[in-house]
């Protein structure tokens, strides 16, 4: 019974550290790129084609270039679920 138990508290302690470090990177890309969408596009230009398949964010976009005071808060919500996707349980690309 012991050796469960130990077993279960070390499976929880991987898990927890896993946990925290997906949200520690998940935070630090956020915190980057938050209110700069023009370093992530010269950056990560990977994401630029993934976004090109998806009409609708590509119109925001289109958007985000031409009225950059208003849409900054329509980029940043838009970074926050990029960068947490992970953390919510949703699958890359």
């Amino acid at each position: 019974m012991l050796k469960e138990i130990v077993y279960i508290t070390r499976i929880r302690d991987v898990l927890v550290s896993e946990i925290l470090q997906r949200i520690r990177k998940a935070c630090e890309f956020y915190l980057w790129y938050k209110d700069k969408p023009s370093i992530l596009w010269n950056e990560r230009i990977n994401y630029i084609k993934k976004i090109k398949k998806d009409k609708e964010l590509w119109k925001f976009i289109e958007k985000l270039n031409k009225e950059r005071c208003i849409t900054l808060r329509l980029y940043n919500e838009w970074l926050f679920k990029l960068a947490f996707r992970g953390v919510f349980g949703e699958k890359n690309g």
